[in-house]
């Protein structure tokens, strides 16, 4: 017998990690589960196990592990000791954590009980006689996890009477007891705390973590669009800028969009006041916008690609190309101002500012296939991302409910870009694009072409769009029309020409054509509200 496949899943995944108020907090929880995968896998492996997924156990750990135990090895125990390495992880994280706090302000015994039972740790094995017979085992084992997954484990719950919910996990009750004005003085600063925020262990463990890494802002990340050009142009202002923030825990973005009171005085307040009217001033724009963008991505046809591999080498093979995608992502985005939430195999969520997020998008589509699926020899082995521009000021758990929604809206065809527009005030805009019709340079030719005197058309178009949808008309009939609002727009005739070729390219001469000429719109739409943040990119 060649050994026994274990397959082993750790969670909360999706939900664990948009419990967030603040980005920081989205970070680390982020960070604690790849750091419990890997504490997992690299136990595995000391103890004599292959792994199979992932590969390096030192790299981003995705929360699925597939390894290949020694015939000797007994995988019930193996399952139930790697689970006990994982709750071992966490623990000792909390108690790290908990150790920077009064101990007088924690419900230690409540937190504990709250830590030991946060983990949702799923596993199955099967054995494998021969080596030929590892896609069937595989296949079938992902079954038996998923069979296992579904039947979860319900806990009974481990509550104080009385005691109020926590502000991100309403599941949990608080644990940081702060009663007084001068107790919550005490860890204010250090947790970012508002007067109002209840946070049970989980979310503590999170936030203290966090307050240890430097991770930008919703509102730094909407700001940074300007920076570059603030420093040039303003470099007075931008000196004074830094001088503000420097020693508090304040970033640019914050004093410029949010500014605390409580950590300024008076005569700090008068000088940043002033430094955003010199800002504004010198960049020549009346308000900062206060957008920026959530990339999420995930990589297409993995699961059909996974079925089809022949042995346990070649699914190595394969992890290890994941593992070099993953670690070669953070430098696509941190080079295009970004800043990396999560990577994990064919995983990725990031923060963006927006004149930048569309290329960081397709730059990571071309890294994914030029990594992965040419080595393979695979057209099929694709990345579909969706990009989801947000108020800085948004809460933090619905912007990542709008990313995901783009994504799935990529995932429909794959091999696409789906952008999803939330103003505040405004209607949801969502639209998607295949890769190989180049959506990043279509948006950049319509946000050139869309000057003051053709803003409208856009909503000119999606009118058109609404009114002809259920009505049987030929599609050269509302081509025509939708060619009629254009040219009777006032506007440069060179610009004109663009939207009429864009027009042409989107809109088919036979099939549907109501919804093309919808998504045209919203993607017109979405390009006129990117362009504001091109053109101040380009002042420099």
């Amino acid at each position: 017998m060649n050994g026994t496949l274990l397959a082993i899943s750790i969670g909360p995944v999706q939900d664990f990690i948009a419990a967030a108020r603040r980005t920081a907090d989205l970070h680390a929880g982020s960070q604690l589960l790849v750091k419990t995968a890997q504490t997992v896998s690299q136990w595995l492996r000391n103890q004599g196990a292959e792994l199979i997924f992932p590969s390096d156990p030192e790299g981003d750990a995705a929360n699925k592990i597939l390894v290949l135990l020694p015939h000797t090895a007994h995988p019930k125990q193996t399952a139930e000791e790697a689970e006990q390495q994982a709750k071992k992880f966490l623990h000792g994280a909390w108690i790290e954590a908990a150790g920077t706090l009064p101990p007088a302000l924690l419900d230690s015994e409540q937190a504990e009980q709250q830590i030991a039972s946060f983990l949702e740790f799923y596993a199955a094995w099967m054995e494998l006689e021969k080596e030929e017979e590892y896609p069937a085992v595989r296949c079938e084992l992902d079954r038996l996890l998923a069979g296992r997954k579904a039947l979860r484990d319900f806990a009974p719950v481990q509550g104080r009477e009385g005691r109020n919910k926590s502000s991100l996990d309403p599941s949990r009750e608080e644990v940081l007891l702060i009663r007084t004005e001068q107790e919550w003085k005490t860890v204010e600063h250090k947790l970012r705390l508002k007067k109002s925020e209840r946070l049970d262990a989980v979310s503590l463990l999170k936030r203290i973590r966090g307050s240890n890494q430097t991770v930008p802002s919703t509102s730094e990340m909407a700001f940074r669009c300007f920076e570059e050009i603030a420093k040039q142009n303003c470099p007075q202002a931008w000196e004074t800028l830094e001088q503000l923030t420097r020693g508090k825990s304040l970033q640019p973005g914050e004093l410029i969009y949010r500014r605390d009171d409580e950590l300024l005085n008076e005569q700090e307040k008068q000088a940043a006041d002033a430094v955003v009217k010199d800002l504004k001033r010198g960049l020549k724009i009346s308000e900062f916008p206060g957008y920026y963008a959530l990339l999420q991505a995930d990589g297409d046809r993995m699961g059909a690609a996974i079925n089809q591999l022949e042995s346990r080498k070649k699914h190595q093979a394969l992890s290890s190309l994941l593992a070099d995608f993953a670690g070669s992502v953070k430098g696509v985005v941190e080079k295009q101002q970004g800043f990396l939430i999560y990577s994990g195999g064919d995983d990725v969520l990031a923060m963006l500012p927006l004149h930048t997020a569309l290329q960081c998008a397709h730059e990571l589509a071309e890294l994914f296939h030029s990594t992965v699926g040419v080595p393979l020899a695979r057209k099929d082995l694709t990345l579909s991302a969706g990009v989801a521009v947000v108020h800085h000021l948004e809460n933090l758990q619905t912007a990542l409910d709008f990313v995901r929604t783009a994504e799935k809206e990529a995932k429909k065809e794959r091999n696409s870009l789906a952008l999803a527009l939330h103003t505040r005030g405004g209607s949801p805009v969502l639209w998607s694009l295949p890769w190989n019709r180049n959506p990043v340079e279509q948006m950049a030719r319509a946000g050139d072409a869309l000057q003051k005197d053709l803003r409208g058309f856009p909503y000119e178009l999606k009118a058109l769009a609404a009114e002809c949808r259920g009505v049987q008309l030929h599609n050269e009939t509302i081509r025509r029309e939708a060619q009629r609002i254009l040219n009777r727009k006032e506007g440069n005739s060179a610009a004109k020409l663009t939207l009429q070729n864009l027009l042409e390219e989107f809109v088919p001469q036979y099939g549907e054509i109501t919804g093309v000429l919808q998504s045209f719109a919203d993607m017109l739409v979405t390009a006129r509200f990117l362009s504001s943040y091109n053109a101040a990119k380009e002042q420099k």
